[in-house]
């Protein structure tokens, strides 16, 4: 039994010492985006209180409060990937951030009807979607589909702060804490 239990120990710590190894590899990536502006491409469409507008996003993307936005990037025609919208509605409902910041959600998904009629879900705290049907998010900044790094923490001038799902990585909540306040100060 004591040997079984060392072992299990010793695997678990092996474990997370490779999720913290691939946290790192990321940081150190060329894929990193901090400090970037972030764009925001013309033709994806809002979905906002179950109504689509297809005008232009800017209009909508507008940071008319200048608070922080904490920007995430969904695969919309995979569930399981839908299913962190949950987790979201979660944390936004935790009070976590407060009312210090915005959080805007960008569905990819290549057919937007079945998205909308299988996955979709209303949730309270969640009335805006951002819905692109063409990856025309990564392709106009330049990043790649990684769930665990395509959460993004923008300034007031849409400029990357922070990279890296908080929902993932439990210990990337104090960081966007510690940086929402420091955005907030400079404001």
């Amino acid at each position: 039994m004591y040997r079984l239990s060392i072992i299990l120990v010793t695997l678990l710590f092996l474990v997370s010492c490779n999720i913290s190894k691939e946290r790192e590899k990321h940081i150190t990536n060329e894929n990193l985006i901090i400090g970037k502006v972030f764009s925001f491409p013309d033709s994806v469409e809002i979905f906002e209180n179950d109504i689509l507008y297809l005008e232009s996003s800017n209009k909508f993307l507008m940071n008319v409060n200048s608070k922080p936005i904490i920007l995430s990037i969904i695969w919309g025609d995979c569930a399981v990937c839908v299913e962190k919208l949950y987790e979201w509605s979660s944390l936004i409902s935790s009070g976590t951030f407060g009312d210090k910041v915005v959080f805007q959600f960008v569905i990819l998904a290549h057919d937007k009807k079945y998205y909308l009629r299988t996955h979709y879900v209303p949730l309270d705290n969640i009335h805006r979607l951002i819905i692109d049907s063409n990856e025309d998010f990564f392709k106009v900044n330049n990043i790649k589909n990684n769930p665990g790094y395509n959460t993004f923490l923008l300034d007031e001038n849409r400029v990357v702060q922070l990279q890296g799902s908080p929902i993932i990585f439990d210990e990337l909540i104090e960081d966007y804490k510690d940086k929402i306040d420091e955005i907030k100060f400079k404001i």
